[in-house]
Formats: structure tokens, C-alpha cells, sequence
């Protein structure tokens, strides 16, 4: 890749060496070949407004210079430079008569996505982007294989030159902005600030690096900070969307993003169900409710709701017989009937069936939480330490490790996992402990009495 010349006197512009063709006329000074490719790179949403802008008082443009605001600056660019572009794309750009749209669509399936004219496919848990669409009120309809409407109704999408516009499909996705602070005294520098939008449909943000990462470092000769905005999404997240706007008491958004995933082989989305119900002071529909699921999938999500939400409405006697009477053999059985038994019948019952199948990894990691709540640390540890481990899995060998004061074992665990929401809680406490401040999500040690309660039987009696 050519080096640009101009870095050393302007060290700002590594950013330039992503892009050959700008870098290469930069090397050899052509200034219209740079405005040709800063353009060009700068109407696809490469580059973006700040980046044009350090170029060109980088060139030290006469004419550039007079430009009063960062607006006209870039329609001045691209008005001069504009009938370089093919198909006349400078030229729309800078009228602000287009727009180009970003499709989020974060459920287990695919869907066909209609935005104005437009139609693509979209593949489960993906991002794709929409190009050269018109501003203004445009239909939009999000369909999946079998026919049902995930999202449908239009969308008020802007120019381009007023930032970037997001459609979070359901308003499904997490996505966030954040403030990168740069400075040339990293441990005096101020604090990168953070926003996370859960539930929107339509975000309509401006930043310099959208969707791209940003760079770790920006060289730069003077003091102080140099702010960059980075807005992206977390993929990784999966379905906790509908469980923050829970906590916020936002129900029926949340119950209807909840049945848009529709997946009841999920327990996030099986506890997500019956805990909304349950917070609006419904348990005995959420029970309802997911006996009736179990009509249509026999899951183990399912059944472990049903017994909890049982014992929640003092049936637990009942439903401990329903599940532990009888001839329990497969390993599906025994996980079920231990969950819900005594802890001195749990451990019979895996100790038992591990015998018959030593190496079921789901009954150890049963047998691996009996010997957590049986305070038998160690044996813990070791049967929970799995080659395939789990996010309930993980969280529980964390807090083996925690309680025998192995901190740094514990993050060893966790840090893999983050940023799944269990195991994130336990993260945060570990650092909240440390007197620490976790990553730049910002989590701290009331996250975990934040997130919806979860219907699971943590004590069990001995």
C-alpha cells in the first residue's frame, strides 16, 4: 500500500491508507485526483464528514477554507467535484435528495425486507444496507418464510447528509452510540460516554465511524482530546431487548417483541414470557400460557418454566410428585425431576444417572450446581468446568470460583460470555468489587438487581 507523504506532517491522515486510490494521489500530491476519490469515498459513507474535512484542510485549499460551516464545506466538495462521479451520485448526494437506510435484523430467522422499491433478503441476526432511497415517508414490510409480518408501516428517513438512518426491525436490536475520547495523556483523559437504544424502529444518528470499527489510536501533534462517535449494534446480545423494556415496565412493547421471536426451545424466551406476566401480576395466565406451549413443543425450556411458575403459586408440592414419581431414566428425566426435587434427592438421582451415562455433559453440570448450592465448592468447579460449556454453565463455575475467593479465575470464565446477560451480571459484580468500572458498557454492581427477575429455584431445600 503506497504511504502517504502528507502523514508526516499531518499524522491525523492514517486513516487514508485504507483507501489505495486516495492515499496514492495524496503520495503524489494531485490534488484533483484527491478531491476525485475524497468524493467519491465520502458519497459512499466510507468516509466520513470529519475525515473529508481533515483532508482538505490537510491540502490547505484556498477556496475550502472560506467555508463557513461543515455542511457547506462538503456541498461545496461535492458540487465541484461531483460531475467526476459516475451516474451523477455526487450531485444527489449533495442536493440531499437520497438516502441510504441500514436493515437490522437480530431474530433466529431469515426475513424479505421491503423498504419503498427496494427488496432484499435478510439473513437471521444480520445487517445489510439499502442504497440511494428517497427521503421523505417510505412503506416498509419485514416478512418471514412462513408468512408472518415481523414489521410493517413506513419510516420518515432523512438525507444522508443528516447522518445515518437505522431500521432496528421491531426495534429488536441493541444499538448504541458512544464518544471516544483521544488524548496524548490516556490516564487525564475524560471518559468515554456511552448510549444504548433498545425498542426503537427508525435511529437516525450522525457519527464518524458507523457500523466500522474505530481506530484504537489517532496520532496527533497537539494536547488535548480528540472526540470521535462510533455508533454500531450488538449482535452477540441476542434476546434481551424485550427484558430491558420489561424493566422499564414498557409490557406490551416488550410481550410483543417477545412474540415476534417465537421460539419456545429458547429459555430466554420462555422465562421472558412467563416474566412478563408474572411482573404485571399474572401468574396464573403465565402458567396458562405456557402449558399451552407445551401442547404444541414438548421443551425443556418449557418444563422448567412450568415447575417454577408452580412453585411460585404454591404448587410446588404437586408438580415435585408430577416429575419425580415414577420411572425416570433419560437424561431429559432426571435433569427435570433433580431441578425440582430436594437437594439430597438431586444428588441421588444425577449420581445415579451419571453412572449409567458418564459422560453426559448435561447431567454433570446438573450435578456440578447441586454441589454449588451444597456449598462443595471444589467438587463444583470440577464438574462444571466443561469442554462445552453453557451461559448458565459459565455463570455457575464463576460463582464456585468466587466463593473460594479466585477472582481472576472467575474472569477467566466470564470474559468470553460477556456480552450474554447472566454471566455480564456476575462480570459487572466482580468488578464493581474490584472498584472497577467494566468495559464501555459501563456496567456496575446494581445491574444485577436491575435485569427482570428471574422465575428459577435458586435455594433448594436439603
Amino acid at each position: 500500500m503506497v504511504r502517504c507523504s502528507l502523514l508526516d506532517e499531518f499524522p491525523e491522515l492514517e486513516f487514508l491508507l485504507r483507501y489505495p486510490r486516495l492515499a496514492a494521489a495524496a503520495d503524489r500530491e494531485d490534488r484533483v485526483a484527491v478531491h476525485r476519490w475524497i468524493t467519491w469515498y465520502w458519497a459512499i459513507e466510507s468516509l466520513s464528514q470529519g475525515e473529508t474535512l481533515t483532508v482538505a484542510k490537510a491540502l490547505r485549499s484556498p477556496w475550502f477554507g472560506k467555508a463557513r460551516s461543515q455542511n457547506l464545506q462538503i456541498v461545496v466538495l461535492t458540487a465541484v467535484f461531483g460531475p467526476l462521479l459516475s451516474a451523477g451520485l455526487g450531485a444527489l448526494v449533495a442536493a440531499g435528495i437520497t438516502s441510504n437506510v441500514h436493515v437490522l435484523n437480530l431474530f433466529p430467522y431469515p426475513l424479505e425486507v421491503q423498504l419503498g422499491d427496494q427488496v432484499l433478503t435478510l439473513a437471521p441476526n444480520t445487517r445489510e444496507r439499502l442504497w440511494m432511497l428517497p427521503t421523505g415517508p417510505v412503506e416498509i414490510l419485514a416478512m418471514a418464510p412462513d408468512g408472518w409480518i415481523a414489521d410493517q408501516g413506513s419510516l420518515d428517513l432523512r438525507s444522508t447528509l443528516q447522518g445515518a438512518n437505522i431500521w432496528n426491525v421491531a426495534g429488536g436490536a441493541y444499538v448504541y452510540r458512544e464518544m471516544l475520547a483521544y488524548s496524548t495523556s490516556p490516564k487525564k483523559g475524560p471518559e468515554n460516554t456511552f448510549r444504548l437504544m433498545c425498542g426503537q424502529r427508525l435511529i437516525q444518528l450522525s457519527g464518524d465511524h458507523v457500523f466500522s470499527e474505530p481506530p484504537q489510536e489517532i496520532k496527533t501533534k497537539s494536547d488535548g482530546v480528540i472526540w470521535r462517535s462510533h455508533i454500531d449494534w450488538l449482535p452477540e446480545a441476542g434476546f434481551q431487548c424485550p427484558q430491558a423494556l420489561a424493566e422499564d415496565e414498557e409490557y406490551d412493547h416488550a410481550m410483543a417483541l417477545t412474540e415476534a421471536w417465537r421460539d419456545s426451545s429458547d429459555r430466554w424466551w420462555v422465562q421472558t414470557v412467563a416474566g412478563i406476566l408474572v411482573a404485571q401480576g399474572q401468574p396464573s395466565a403465565a402458567l396458562a400460557r405456557i402449558e399451552d406451549e407445551l401442547e404444541d413443543a414438548d421443551t425443556v425450556a418449557l418444563h422448567e418454566a412450568r415447575q417454577d411458575l408452580a412453585i411460585l403459586l404454591g404448587r410446588g408440592g404437586s408438580m415435585r410428585a408430577e416429575y419425580t414419581s415414577g420411572l425416570i431414566r433419560s437424561p431429559v428425566e432426571v435433569l427435570l425431576a433433580a431441578r425440582i426435587a430436594s437437594t439430597s434427592q438431586a444428588d441421588e438421582l444425577l449420581v445415579r444417572a451419571l453412572e449409567r451415562d458418564p459422560g453426559d455433559r448435561d447431567l454433570q453440570v446438573g450435578l456440578g450446581r447441586i454441589r454449588l448450592h451444597q456449598a462443595r465448592y471444589a467438587e463444583a468447579i470440577e464438574l462444571l468446568d466443561v469442554d462445552e460449556p453453557t451461559e448458565a454453565s459459565a455463570a455457575w463455575l464463576a460463582e464456585a470460583h468466587m466463593a473460594l475467593g479466585q477472582d481472576q479465575s472467575a474472569l477467566a470464565v466470564l470474559l468470553p460470555w460477556t456480552p450474554s446477560y447472566w454471566p455480564s451480571t456476575h462480570l459487572a459484580q466482580l468488578k464493581h468489587k474490584q472498584g472497577e468500572r467494566w468495559g464501555r458498557f459501563a456496567f456496575d454492581g446494581s445491574l444485577a438487581q436491575a435485569r427482570l427477575q428471574r422465575i428459577q429455584v435458586e435455594g433448594l431445600d436439603a
